[in-house]
């Protein structure tokens, strides 16, 4: 996904440090964790108080609908996306889809077409997203401990379906 800057380092104690993360091509940053706490300003800064450790999370960028396949990975939206079918179909366990405030469109919402439809997995998180236009928003069948954060839905038949699914 990609590199940090900087890479590493030892640092004067109470030090303001800027950390900047760059994305290699088709990724983009998803967030930090610092000593267990995600943030998600990209740079940011903290203060060498303590003995720190800094992760940088990046995701597959997605500028079009498709299948979601690759297991343990974020995606990443980069833009509004419009269309009139299912948008996005998730195949796979453990994946998060982040939004980061951008909309995917549906233009046919007559013929039970799905914004995000996720069946038979686990372990999926869909944040930060406005769906509109859809039969169905986001929908889980048979889907299992997964999450649905900081959605938008408007202007669906129905705007999230649980079907068959537990522990969400």
């Amino acid at each position: 996904g990609g590199t940090t800057d900087p890479t590493s380092g030892n640092y004067v104690e109470n030090k303001q440090v800027s950390l900047t993360a760059i994305n290699n091509a088709g990724y983009a940053f998803s967030h930090w964790l610092i000593n267990g706490i995600e943030n998600t300003q990209n740079p940011t800064t903290i203060t060498m108080n303590s003995d720190k450790t800094v992760n940088a999370f990046f995701g597959i960028e997605l500028s079009a609908c498709g299948q979601l396949n690759q297991p343990n990975t974020i995606y990443i939206l980069t833009q509004d996306i419009t269309t009139n079918d299912r948008c996005f179909n998730v195949t796979t366990n453990n994946i998060t889809i982040d939004g980061k405030g951008y909309s995917i469109i549906g233009t046919n919402k007559l013929t039970g077409t799905d914004g995000i439809f996720a069946w038979k997995v686990q372990g999926i998180t869909i944040k930060n997203i406005k769906t509109e236009g859809f039969s169905r928003g986001i929908s889980f069948l048979n889907t299992a401990n997964s999450s649905i954060l900081k959605n938008i839905l408007i202007n669906s038949t129905t705007g999230i379906q649980l079907s068959s699914s537990n522990n969400n």
